[in-house]
């Protein structure tokens, strides 16, 4: 599927997770979060292409949507490497993709008894990945000046 068309796919799809019904959130469940997650690495791969930015973006939107309810919500945290994932999205290069991911993070760590310490070690591993410090790009992000 070409790039354009993963882009308009991803924005139905936000609109659809945030219009439709809970039934609806929850029938697109387990597949559909996984694609959506499938999407996250393909766009991470893909570098900082302006489309694949976008795609990210919608993604990680997406997924504060299937988050919106316990479902979704013990669905993403049943998942290995979600959180990992996401927290790799965190970018001050990106600055709206990076709020929007920090976001969910701070939900994660609010509303699960144990979701500070899985949100620490997702920030700990993305840094590993990147051979950085776990906080150096929100670091970075903060002493950005626009």
């Amino acid at each position: 599927m070409s790039v354009p068309k993963i882009l308009t796919c991803i924005e139905s799809l936000k609109v659809s997770l945030t219009n439709n019904s809970l039934d609806w959130v929850q029938e697109f469940g387990n597949d559909g979060l996984k694609q959506v997650l499938n999407l996250i690495s393909k766009s991470l791969e893909n570098g900082s292409d302006g489309q694949w930015e976008k795609i990210k973006l919608g993604c990680v939107k997406c997924l504060k949507s299937i988050m919106n309810n316990k479902t979704g919500l013990l669905n993403l945290l049943d998942k290995q490497d979600a959180l990992t994932l996401i927290a790799r999205c965190i970018n001050p290069n990106s600055p709206l993709v990076m709020l929007e991911t920090l976001k969910l993070l701070a939900a994660v760590c609010l509303v699960t008894p144990t979701g500070h310490q899985k949100a620490l070690a997702a920030i700990t591993q993305a840094g590993q990945i990147k051979s950085r410090g776990r906080f150096q790009p929100i670091i970075q992000g903060l002493i950005m000046k626009n």
